[in-house]
């Protein structure tokens, strides 16, 4: 059965794992234990039974948020996972959402796009890992 709820400590180190997963340059354990005592970050995963098979975290930056990570674990791609974070984040956002997406992600930028986001700039070599340039996204609520 499928559950989104906002993750809890104990679930932090599953959370770990999809972030490796993920990102060329995942955040580790201890920078996501900071992120979700900081009082300033949302954590939603969703779950099938006790997995978790999806997440974003959404940063509050007083008068916009920011939409720091969402990732679909390899093995759940195509079930439309990311769509549903999405819909829940948009429903639970009353400010304008920025968002950085590297400029080869095709599917990310497809995926914003979709749902309402527009390229408002570009950050050259953003991605210190890659030297990749970000696009910067934004919608407005």
């Amino acid at each position: 059965m499928l559950n989104l709820k906002d993750i809890d400590a104990k679930e932090l180190a599953q959370l770990s794992r999809l972030e490796e997963e993920n990102f060329v340059t995942p955040w580790s354990i201890k920078e996501l234990r900071s992120v979700f005592q900081s009082g300033l970050y949302s954590l939603v995963g969703l779950f099938l039974d006790e997995e978790m098979v999806a997440y974003y975290i959404l940063v509050d930056s007083f008068d916009v948020y920011e939409l720091a990570r969402i990732a679909v674990s390899k093995k759940y791609r195509g079930h439309g996972y990311s769509k549903l974070l999405m819909e829940d984040m948009l429903e639970k956002s009353e400010k304008n959402i920025f968002l950085e997406v590297r400029e080869g992600n095709e599917v990310a930028v497809s995926l914003y796009s979709n749902f309402g986001f527009r390229i408002v700039g570009k950050r050259k070599a953003y991605y210190s890992d890659t030297g990749e340039d970000a696009i910067v996204m934004m919608l407005e609520k």
